[in-house]
């Protein structure tokens, strides 16, 4: 199992029904959403998945799942003439930044996690094999 970075930027996407989808995590132990995969050839159904928010304060760690499918083809969301991959993820952990902690950006620039790019331009990006000991451990310190 790999582990795989997902990016979601609020001025680029308003996520509408966030607080049902963690309603539904609290019910049925997942909520279900598509996102956009950069790596649509390295991902796999069954790798670990985390979300981080970036464009706007707080910045940081919002949630964490699993790939719940292999990647296939849509229209881009931005209404571009252009096809993008996307994968179904099964968040287990989703937080509103603006009512829960969250791991903030500050947080993971810190020790071993400093050497990861936490805000790359593209979502889907794989998290090296090194870094996700400490990753899960820190998540946990603040989704628990």
């Amino acid at each position: 199992m790999n582990t795989f970075l997902f990016t979601w930027n609020p001025k680029k996407w308003v996520w509408e029904n966030l607080a049902k989808q963690i309603r539904e995590i609290q019910t049925q132990g997942y909520a279900e959403q598509a996102w956009s995969v950069a790596s649509h050839k390295k991902v796999k159904e069954g790798d670990r998945a985390f979300l981080m928010r970036v464009g706007v304060a707080p910045k940081g760690m919002v949630a964490s799942g699993f790939v719940a499918s292999t990647p296939f083809q849509v229209p881009h969301w931005g209404g571009k003439d252009r096809m993008i991959y996307q994968v179904k993820l099964h968040f287990d952990t989703l937080l509103d930044a603006s009512q829960s902690p969250i791991l903030r950006l500050e947080q993971l620039k810190t020790g071993l996690l400093s050497e990861v790019n936490w805000t790359p331009l593209s979502s889907g990006n794989m998290v090296r094999p090194e870094y996700v000991e400490e990753l899960e451990r820190r998540w946990r310190n603040i989704s628990s």
